[in-house]
């Protein structure tokens, strides 16, 4: 990468993050650059593990599949937020996507966690986040999204 071509992402960067609050701009511009640099695009930047992108929701993805229990979806959760990069995620993150994708929340969401642990579909995170257990999805995991729940049909 040239000197002008570097330049144009600064302003690029820039440009993008100059409507937010002063604590927030310096960190996005940061983080923006650092996709721009890396020759990605912040809001569609593809996942290497999963293929899914930052542009779609976690609305779309889970409706996009053919969920049948919490579990299900429950698990897709977990699977999109691998692809956004925003794994491990706690019990309570988990609970809360549930509003997030418009889904009806389980009323016990650490029985849901525990069935897709004996299942082998989720696995504990080395360390806790916020002093909280965290759940990464396992490899077995993704493949049951990838082809059971494999895209609905429309």
């Amino acid at each position: 990468m040239n000197e002008t071509e570097t330049r144009e992402k600064i302003q690029t960067a820039l440009r993008t993050v100059q409507d937010l609050g002063d604590p927030y701009r310096a960190i996005a511009f940061r983080e923006v650059l650092r996709s721009l640099l890396a020759a990605e695009t912040p809001s569609a930047k593809a996942s290497e593990s999963t293929g899914t992108t930052l542009a779609m929701s976690l609305n779309e993805f889970v409706a996009s599949r053919s969920c049948k229990t919490l579990g299900d979806y429950a698990l897709c959760i977990f699977y999109w937020s691998d692809g956004s990069r925003l794994t491990p995620l706690t019990s309570k993150e988990a609970f809360m996507a549930f509003a997030t994708a418009h889904l009806q929340r389980p009323r016990n969401m650490s029985d849901v966690i525990g069935d897709l642990v004996r299942r082998g579909y989720l696995t504990e995170a080395a360390e806790r986040k916020g002093g909280q257990k965290a759940w990464n999805v396992t490899p077995s995991g993704k493949r049951y999204v990838e082809t059971a729940l494999q895209a609905a049909e429309k």
